[in-house]
């Protein structure tokens, strides 16, 4: 009899550790949803139950307890059945009251089982306000989308579209009242902001607030957002985004960009001046970017076209992707596959368990990879020196029939092939050391790896 319900109690402990590691994996930062997954899956947990229970059924049968009529669910396990069905259902009616809202709009203030019920009911209104050339103006909102493009001189125009949760018309009107916004002065700058600070919590979470804002087209911006798009166009001036849980997308921006997300994508295109980018789980593409790139992220690939000056990058466990930059290049993280092509500047990368491909660089290339194969391939002769380390990496250089370089090569427990003759081998134990100077002048070329095969190629 001891062991009749081993299985149950064994099913309910992995339960446990799952939900725990995932717990767990959120405070360290990942980006799961863990409380709309519960909302979607939990029946999941019935069925792992009922198979179990399944299972148990037969082994009793087959063990002949008590004729097979020994009880499957104990009283313990009959109050777990019905708060499991209740807790369910209620998660699965929260995230159904409203698509737009959903779990990850309230779960993280307190709220209330009962309080989020009724329907949306849309207000619109306007505000406005004169303001002085070169001013900057900041832009605070929260669960919602923010666009902002040019529009008169000396002047901000603000559209506010209100969405509001409420049981009944009267009841919406009488909440959409108790939120207003306004344009302030304040320390030489203006600031869109809204009372929603000074409600009570369980009434924030009834509104969403969308604003379309034109403001002088030399305007310098600085907007805080959550939980919704921010959207910027076609102004002259320094640009500043932090934003959380939705997009940010820049386009035609004289001036810098700094932004600031969590998990949405970042777009910018056609910035004149420098680009810095921090966001955590989003994708980062950016394209035409006058000045310097500061890119850091997770999760998310980046991929970077047409830059105007040097870039930065920081990524960990996704894809690096540089196209035509006129000045210097650096990658660094881990677990990133790095693609570069038509570098002007230097290049260097440092990268594991994933690829690097490196093609047509003008400057220097200094490559380290770990647990990745390395790829470069130059359509011209390079004229700027290249070195490799590599370990537990295979490596590649492909070079044109007309290059000139000087080659020093180390390779330990792994092999060397090359197109090009003019070079002497040397090999001690597991080490072969190769050198020589292939053509006239050219680049120092110089590769070291251990635990993989190196080989260069000639291109005609």
């Amino acid at each position: 009899m001891s062991n009749r319900r081993s299985f149950g109690t064994l099913f309910w402990a992995l339960i446990l550790v799952a939900v725990g590691g995932l717990l767990l994996a959120r405070n360290l930062g990942y980006p799961l949803q863990i409380w709309q997954s519960v909302a979607l899956y939990w029946p999941v947990s019935l069925i792992g139950w009922g198979l179990v229970k399944v299972v148990d059924y037969y082994r009793l049968r087959r063990d002949g307890l008590n004729g097979g009529r020994t009880s499957l669910f104990g009283t313990g396990e009959v109050v777990l059945l019905v708060f499991v069905l209740i807790a369910g259902s209620s998660f699965t009616a929260i995230s159904n009251v409203s698509s737009d809202l959903g779990l990850i709009g309230l779960i993280g203030e307190e709220f209330d089982l009962f309080d989020i019920l009724g329907e949306n009911y849309e207000f619109s209104s306007e505000i406005a306000a004169e303001i002085e050339p070169g001013r900057v103006v900041e832009i605070r909102n929260r669960y919602g989308v923010v666009v902002v493009e040019p529009g008169d001189e000396g002047r901000i125009d603000v559209a506010i579209e209100k969405v509001v949760r409420a049981a009944s018309p009267e009841a919406a009107a009488e909440l959409e009242s108790d939120l207003t916004f306004s344009i302030e002065e304040d320390n030489g700058r203006y600031v869109v902001d809204s009372n929603r600070s000074q409600l009570q919590a369980s009434v924030r979470r009834r509104y969403r607030t969308n604003l379309r804002i034109r403001v002088p087209a030399n305007t310098a911006l600085e907007i805080d957002n959550s939980y919704g798009a921010v959207q910027v166009t076609g102004l002259t001036g320094d640009q500043v985004v932090e934003n959380r849980y939705g997009a940010v997308t820049l386009n035609r921006i004289e001036g810098d960009a700094r932004i600031s997300d969590r998990y949405g994508p970042v777009f910018a295109n056609e910035i004149s001046g420098a680009v810095a980018v921090v966001n955590r789980y989003g994708a980062v593409t950016l394209n035409e970017v006058g000045g310097n790139v500061a890119v850091e992220n997770r999760y998310a690939p980046v991929e970077l076209i047409g830059l105007g000056g040097d870039t930065a990058i920081d990524n960990r466990y996704s894809t690096v992707e540089v196209r035509r930059a006129a000045g210097d290049v650096r990658v660094g993280g881990r677990n990133n596959r790095v693609e570069l092509d038509a570098i002007q500047g230097a290049v260097a990368v440092d990268a594991s368990y994933r690829n690097v491909d490196v093609r047509n660089v003008m400057g220097s290339v200094n490559v380290a990879s770990r647990h990745g194969d390395v790829l470069l391939r130059f359509d011209e002769p390079p004229t700027d020196s290249i070195t490799v380390v590599g370990d537990y990496s295979n490596v590649r250089l492909e070079l044109p029939s007309a290059s000139g370089f000087a080659l020093e090569a180390r390779v330990r427990s792994g092999t060397f092939n090359s197109d090009f003759d003019n070079f002497e081998r040397e090999t001690s134990g597991r080490d072969l050391r190769v050198a020589g100077q292939e053509g006239e002048g050219g680049p120092q070329v110089s590769i070291s790896t251990e635990n993989g095969d190196t080989r260069l190629v000639r291109r005609d």
